[in-house]
């Protein structure tokens, strides 16, 4: 379902998306609201496709070595660095996610809320079995379940508040 708003002009919009945004982090489980450089999280992409989506938050040190390998000039780089500080702030994390049908990954944004924290050896696994959780073997399954069960309870959670509950 694709939901279309108007806004007569920026301002509105810029409103609407802090809005947004602060409902978002308002949601946020304490595991969410963790993530900072350097974690790992899941999404679930496609449920009915089993396809699931594993992230990895950038450092600063890798955000630099990637910057500096494309020739960013130092004061470029720093704009960047905080860029990505503010954008931690308002609960964005940049960086690399991979899935069963992109292995090779791609960098980006997502907000903490559509994700969900997850130990370094689920990412390492996942990419073992090419990020396809149908090939997982039993270590890497519980350790997926563990994460989802998480998830879940979250969603519920969010949507009991949403509920009035």
């Amino acid at each position: 379902m694709v939901h279309v708003e108007n806004f007569d002009t920026p301002e509105q919009m810029e409103a609407r998306l802090a809005t947004l945004r602060e409902t978002a982090n308002a949601s946020l489980h304490p595991a969410q609201s963790a993530l900072t450089y350097g974690d790992h999280w899941l999404r679930i992409a496609d449920r009915k496709d089993n396809l699931v989506e594993f992230g990895y938050v950038l450092t600063h040190e890798e955000i630099v070595k990637s910057e500096t390998d494309a020739g960013t000039s130092m004061y470029e780089t720093a704009q960047v660095i905080g860029y990505v500080d503010l954008a931690l702030e308002q609960g964005f994390l940049y960086g690399i996610a991979r899935s069963r049908d992109n292995p090779e990954g791609e960098y980006g944004s997502t907000h903490k809320a559509h994700v969900w924290p997850i130990e370094p050896r689920l990412y390492e696994a996942a990419g073992t079995f090419g990020y396809d959780v149908t090939e997982f073997d039993e270590v890497a399954s519980v350790l997926l379940q563990i994460a989802l069960a998480g998830l879940r309870v979250q969603h519920i959670v969010q949507s009991m508040r949403e509920g009035g509950l």
